[in-house]
């Protein structure tokens, strides 16, 4: 999920979805 480059938008919502659910989570 986190670490892709060459797709911004896909490493984008990625990004967002991991924060949220980490943040979650914590």
């Amino acid at each position: 999920m986190v670490g892709s480059n060459n797709d911004s938008n896909i490493s984008g919502s990625c990004n967002v979805v991991y924060l949220l659910l980490t943040e979650d989570v914590i």
